[in-house]
């Protein structure tokens, strides 16, 4: 038998109470309280039965994504590419690539998006091309005015060989020299992640110039209502290119993290060159009056929070990886607390929070902390203040799959090697498997007879979309994320304020507005059944009833409509998350 834990009040309350109220009352621009849908499209549906997802295959599926009443998608890359990085490498920056379709299979679906309500964000790579962008081989034959669209430097001198030495000791983030020689211009050029990926110079007005008019693109003709900036912290280099030093205790000398990033991350010019960007989108706003959102992909554990702020100040946010970088597995209430609290208290006035989990690059939430908190994760995200990111299957509670190295596709697993290509921060395909849409053959991902780009999870016979949108509630991950969603909708949740507790192993908040009784989240981050006081939400003393809670769970205190009469009193679950609204006063 479990052991019932309490969680006492006086003993276990942790830090002070974070409240961030609103300023005022008017309607949230269209971005400010949605839910970003990322599409990995490779795994999302494939239409034509070649192994891979496509376009016309999203297209297919927005009638989920509308069901699920998400707001807007966001689209990883699917430009023209050699998929050296599987499409984070593009030779065409302004075409779509033929795996996933074409031009006008991209307009038909934002087409569709449109008419279903749903806004599209593009993924957009600035740091970097495909070698084998025009670009770049122009660039390489010195072909004006492409000379200098890269970042190439001459030789240190030769070996006793004959090699050329790299200009210092700069390392990719895909491990080994960060340079690569190039024979025919008898220079180096500077790659921050693969071989062929050459970043791009941002000091020539050119480059800049050429960027933003591929922002231009997107909007004019395709319809696009935002942009992903991906990897902005790499945009810059240090003129001077100098040697950057040894990490202190680092011991791998290929690994990226054995040098101090000092000067090829997160240089002041980023900030200045991403607001120039956003004021691409400012232009059309202007003709318009159609709000466009920027959003920043600055993801490091080197980089602090003050200088992660500074991108509200340039774009419209920068995204929140505080769940993804700094919590660590087993979660604890405490610690989702101080996260929370340091995006919250951190964001500059007037501006929005974000929540993400996990996405295409990280452990899915579930495989990271375990399946029996999927819900109680999607109620932090989804009803904190602000945007909520979820990846891909996260709404049916999809987890990584286990792929062998034989199996492996993604270039920085294979980098890793056969002895560390499944460690946490290695391989990224267990997170890029299809998505789980049925229980026929490939999941309803791909015909019977193809075989996928990576292997289907073969927990998709019970865990898929059609299973959970025939079970109850009780037993649905999706139909606790629909719920979920439809709460965001409520004035409380879109302008309402906060208060957010750790309670012993519970963490817990609530959403406000003026005097009104609050909308109160408990997630049981614990193993133990435990006993809490949350009288600290609630300024009103009224008596609440729960309204949504995690699925499987055998609380007899928390089925949906039992009545909280006394709210320093109340049972949850092992790993149980609830939802609570206050019960109408008889009149």
């Amino acid at each position: 038998m479990q052991e019932l834990v309490l969680a006492l009040f006086a003993l276990a309350m942790v830090a002070t109470a974070s409240k961030i109220p609103r300023t005022d009352q008017d309607e949230p621009l269209w971005w400010q309280n949605t839910i970003v849908y990322q599409i990995y499209p490779r795994s999302y549906q494939d239409s034509n039965d070649d192994g891979t997802g496509d376009l016309n295959g999203i297209q297919s599926r927005l009638q989920h994504i509308a069901d699920l009443g998400v707001g807007s998608i966001w689209i990883s890359p699917v430009y023209e590419s050699p998929m050296a990085d599987f499409g984070y490498d593009f030779s065409n920056f302004t075409n779509i690539d033929p795996i996933f379709g074409t031009i006008d299979d991209f307009k038909q679906m934002s087409d569709r998006a449109k008419e279903l309500g749903i806004r599209l964000i593009m993924d957009i790579v600035p740091n970097h091309t495909s070698e084998k962008h025009a670009w770049f081989t122009k660039s390489v034959a010195r072909e004006d005015p492409y000379t200098d669209y890269y970042i190439w430097k001459d030789p240190l001198g030769f070996d006793e060989d004959g090699n050329p030495i790299p200009p210092n000791n700069w390392l990719s983030v895909f491990r080994f020299s960060a340079w690569e020689w190039v024979e025919e211009r008898q220079q180096f050029y500077y790659h921050a992640f693969t071989v062929q990926q050459p970043d791009l110079n941002y000091r020539n007005p050119l480059v800049v110039e050429e960027m933003k008019n591929v922002l231009r693109f997107w909007i004019e003709g395709q319809g696009v209502d935002g942009f992903r900036m991906d990897a902005v912290p790499f945009l810059f280099e240090d003129p001077e290119f100098l040697d950057e030093p040894q990490r202190p205790g680092a011991t791998d000398p290929d690994a990226h993290d054995y040098l101090e990033h000092i000067y090829t991350f997160n240089l002041p010019e980023v900030y200045d060159m991403i607001g120039q960007f956003r004021s691409v989108l400012d232009e059309y706003e202007e003709v318009d009056g159609l709000p466009r959102v920027m959003m920043v992909e600055a993801l490091s554990q080197d980089l602090s929070v003050q200088d992660l702020m500074k991108y509200y100040d340039v774009s419209d946010f920068p995204f929140n990886f505080n769940f993804v970088v700094q919590l660590e597995a087993p979660m604890e209430a405490a610690e989702v607390k101080k996260q929370v609290d340091d995006w919250l208290d951190n964001t500059p006035e007037g501006k929005t929070p974000n929540w993400v989990w996990d996405n295409h690059d990280n452990w899915r939430m579930g495989s990271k902390f375990g399946e029996e908190l999927i819900d109680g994760m999607q109620m932090i995200s989804l009803l904190l203040p602000g945007i909520a990111v979820t990846y891909n299957g996260g709404e049916i509670g999809m987890l990584n799959t286990d792929i062998s190295y034989e199996d492996t596709v993604d270039p920085q697993g294979c980098n890793c090697g056969p002895e560390h290509y499944d460690d946490s921060n290695c391989s990224r395909d267990p997170e890029r498997t299809p998505m789980q849409w049925s229980a026929e053959a490939n999941a309803g991902f791909s015909g019977p007879q193809v075989e996928p780009w990576l292997p289907v999870n073969p927990n998709y016979v019970t865990l898929n979309v059609e299973a959970q949108k025939a079970a109850d509630i009780s037993e649905s991950h999706l139909k606790v994320y629909q719920s979920l969603v439809a709460l965001r909708q409520r004035d409380q949740v879109k302008l309402g304020g906060v208060v957010n507790v750790a309670l012993g192993d519970v963490f817990a908040f609530n959403r406000q507005l003026n005097d009104e009784a609050p909308l109160i989240v408990a997630v049981n981050t614990s193993g133990d059944i435990v006993k809490v006081n949350l009288k600290e939400l609630d300024p009103t003393e009224s008596t609440y009833q729960v309204i949504l809670r995690s699925t499987r769970s055998e609380n007899l205190d928390t089925i949906p409509g039992s009545a909280i009469h006394d709210l320093a009193d109340v049972t949850l679950g092992v790993y149980e998350g609830i939802v609570l609204e206050p019960i109408p006063s008889a009149t």
